[in-house]
């Protein structure tokens, strides 16, 4: 989630086909819009998800990436994210003023923005259909918008005399 901004239904929804190893991409079918989402498989990501696979992962026929681990053994469940994301905060000790794991995809939208990517890249990235739909997502970073916003042009006073006219 903090690599990819993926919504928690979005990773639910992986399966064992999405990871193309030798292409070194991820596939994520996004739940709300439907699109698919091709993602770089980062060496961090990929060393992960393989340490997964061959200590964490239980061998069955499910084809879904992350499965319980206990029985029954099943693809995860809607709220295993959610609940999964509080007792690491709460392990962690970190005063984190938002609730859930989609706090991640705040945080990757901001460190997006950060690194100068435009509102448009970061909608698109995070699968969003409309500017608006991001913007939620960025405003906890007004100063940062600040920097990447133009600057209003500015009307000589003649302009501005004759738009007061007409």
């Amino acid at each position: 989630m903090a690599t990819y901004g993926l919504r928690c239904c979005d990773i639910l929804a992986l399966t064992l086909g999405d990871i193309y190893w030798r292409r070194g991409e991820i596939w994520s079918r996004q739940r709300k819009t439907g699109n698919a989402l091709p993602l770089p498989l980062t060496d961090a990501v990929g060393a992960i998800l393989l340490h997964y696979l061959r200590n964490g992962r239980p061998r069955c026929s499910y084809r879904e990436l992350f499965l319980r681990t206990r029985a029954p053994i099943e693809p995860l469940r809607r709220n295993a994210i959610t609940m999964t994301f509080h007792a690491w905060v709460e392990r962690s000790g970190l005063d984190i003023p938002s609730q859930g794991a989609h706090c991640l995809r705040h945080s990757y939208a901001i460190h997006l923005l950060r690194q100068g990517n435009t509102v448009k890249t970061i909608g698109d990235l995070l699968g969003h259909r409309t500017a608006e739909s991001t913007c939620v997502y960025l405003r906890l970073a007004l100063e940062d918008l600040r920097e990447v916003a133009l600057p209003v042009p500015q009307a000589s006073p003649e302009q501005h005399e004759q738009r007061i006219q007409s």
